[in-house]
């Protein structure tokens, strides 16, 4: 079974979808950092670097599935929201560009190729205030020609140790007869930071400390963290929180990591934050994903990324309706 990506980032998404069982034929991702460690964990797949709005429909290899995520800062709670729209903006890497009307690029893509099915991620602000309309326009546009529904996953509930909420819309084209989406059980009970970085059960150092600065030593936050207890969250920086070993990890989003000195998830220890290694465990990656590029991009991939066992999830029950379609 075959997927085609849009938005890929460093291909979390894709690798979900690769782990369970489909063949990438096509990604497409326009910042060049991004596109680098995309390559170096997915070399056999052909990357376009065009912006989407360059790409048409006959651009596309044949697919049975199109799966996206739009980039999220224009609807995202820690960005300016409806302040921005219609204005380019710095997004990564140097690169600036209008990202609010980049979810009507997706539908166009989906209506022109018309795949099988399709899944796309995005922030959960997106149905609320201002950006409820354009949600509702969203999903109005998708459902032309494709049943279609949504559905907020936390990330914690399907075996990824991060308390990550997050919007995922999927739909079916009307010609399989699909009347409910397969979205995917969550699991007994939620995963926790410490089933997956044993040590800091003990306060004890992960291997790769030394792989890029963590440390807050010499940052003003440094004092801020230390103040809390492991699960306290700070009333004084906004998105200062002290994680706990025995929960899962608050919420962790690309500013927060980017740069050691800003206010973010602090590693239990309350002096540093999580480590490269830390972080992919956090997020669902295997140990061995190869992150290219500077500190702050390597960071910045993850921050961005879409946990792979929350794709491999949506990608199975996807499978599932489609095999049965056969």
């Amino acid at each position: 079974m075959k997927v085609a990506s849009f938005f890929s980032g460093c291909g979390g998404s894709c690798l979900g979808f690769e782990q369970a069982g489909y063949e990438v034929v096509y990604a497409n991702e326009f910042i060049p950092s991004a596109r680098l460690t995309y390559a170096a964990n997915h070399p056999n797949v052909p990357i376009d670097e065009r912006d989407i709005r360059e790409v048409k429909a006959e651009d596309i290899p044949e697919t049975d599935v199109i799966e996206g995520s739009p980039p999220c800062s224009s609807y995202s709670t820690s960005g300016k929201l409806s302040k921005g729209w219609g204005k380019p903006k710095h997004y990564s890497d140097g690169v600036k560009q209008r990202t609010d009307d980049l979810l009507g690029e997706y539908v166009r893509i989906v209506k022109g190729v018309q795949p099988r099915a399709f899944v796309m991620e995005n922030v959960p602000s997106l149905t609320r205030g201002k950006s409820l309309g354009v949600f509702k326009n969203l999903m109005r546009d998708l459902a032309d020609g494709y049943h279609v529904e949504s559905r907020l996953i936390d990330a914690s509930w399907l075996g990824v140790p991060q308390a990550r909420v997050r919007l995922f819309i999927m739909g079916f084209r009307d010609d399989l007869g699909v009347t409910a989406c397969p979205w995917p059980a969550p699991l007994p009970e939620r995963a926790t930071i410490g089933e997956h970085l044993p040590w800091l059960l003990d306060g004890d150092l992960p291997p790769d400390l030394d792989e890029c600065p963590v440390s807050l030593e010499g940052y003003k936050i440094r004092g801020h963290a230390e103040a809390l207890v492991p699960g306290e969250k700070s009333w004084k920086r906004h998105n200062l929180r002290v994680a706990h070993p025995g929960q899962p990890c608050p919420t962790i989003t690309q500013v927060g990591v980017i740069n050691p000195g800003s206010a973010g998830v602090i590693a239990p220890c309350g002096t540093r934050k999580f480590t490269l290694l830390e972080l992919r465990r956090l997020f669902g990656f295997p140990d061995d994903f190869k992150l290219v590029g500077t500190c702050p991009q390597k960071f910045e991939r993850l921050g961005r990324a879409v946990c792979p066992p929350v794709m491999k999830a949506l990608a199975l029950g996807i499978r599932g309706v489609l095999d049965e379609g056969r």
